[in-house]
């Protein structure tokens, strides 16, 4: 991989990373860098440079190159596979990876979230990115060539779990909202929790259960802003620590939507028994 700064300077990197400064012919090894195998570089208008290791994520240098920071908050598994980067002009960094497809950081590498809505399969696998002057994301992997438009609705989708009530007499209510570039699509809402080493699913029968078949939904049918009590008067007393989660996806049956929830990362942990 070759990359030029903002200033000049060309880096080459693979399983290490060598800078030649602006002017010169002289390369300088970086050997304190903490890459495995580097696949790309983006650099910021305040100066700071993003490399993107195949093994390890995301890591940042604010000072040429010398020191390294892992970036990598929300980045786990495939995730950390990163295959290609890519700033558009209002500092938006976008990281492609092998497996987990798209991720979006607007804090500067700080924390990121998923962009696959409408990447599946084989279309996760990302090769490479690229903003044109509009701030079109363009993503090229072995699924094709798709874009986001930086004009597209927000990225991110809402979800608030509120409880009142004693612990022996619980009520937990739901506010959701999709992305709005979803609403009205088909899909379903779950609301699961997770007890001890078992995930229940809130359905119209209460909470089932989940065996890795035929999984409940909390809603399913056109996808839209709900507000809805979850339960009502329940008794969670030994329940402390239990973890309560949200989440939808897009799809024709129930096990279509859950797949799409976990390949889009489309859920969230959104209360916690106390």
């Amino acid at each position: 991989m070759l990359a030029f700064d903002r200033q000049g300077s060309l880096y080459a990197a693979g399983s290490r990373l060598f800078k030649r400064a602006s002017g010169t012919e002289q390369w300088k090894a970086l050997d304190s860098s903490p890459f495995k195998f580097v696949s790309s570089m983006v650099f910021d208008r305040a100066g700071a440079i993003f490399a993107g290791d195949t093994k390890i994520g995301v890591f940042k240098s604010r000072d040429g190159g010398l020191s390294w920071t892992a970036m990598n908050h929300g980045l786990e598994g495939n995730a950390l596979s990163i295959q290609a980067l890519a700033l558009d002009s209002r500092g938006r960094l976008y990281a492609g990876t092998w497996g987990a497809g798209v991720w979006q950081s607007v804090d500067g590498g700080a924390s990121w979230t998923a962009l696959n809505r409408g990447l599946r399969g084989l279309a996760l696998n990302v090769h490479a990115l690229a903003v044109d002057g509009d701030d079109t994301l363009y993503v090229g992997g072995e699924g094709g060539v798709f874009q986001l438009k930086s004009t597209a609705p927000a990225s991110t989708w809402s979800a608030k779990l509120t409880p009142s009530g004693a612990l022996t007499s619980q009520t937990l209510n739901l506010d959701f909202a999709p992305l709005a570039i979803d609403n009205g699509r088909a899909g379903c809402v779950f609301v699961g929790a997770a007890v001890q080493d078992q995930l229940f699913l809130l359905g119209s029968k209460g909470w089932q259960p989940y065996a890795g078949d035929n999984p409940t939904p909390f809603r399913s049918g056109p996808l839209g802003a709900t507000q809805a009590t979850l339960v009502n008067q329940l008794n969670l007393t030994g329940l402390a620590g239990t973890p309560v989660y949200a989440g939808y996806g897009q799809g024709d049956s129930p096990a279509d939507c859950l797949t799409d929830m976990l390949q889009s990362r489309s859920y969230r942990q959104l209360f916690t028994v106390q």
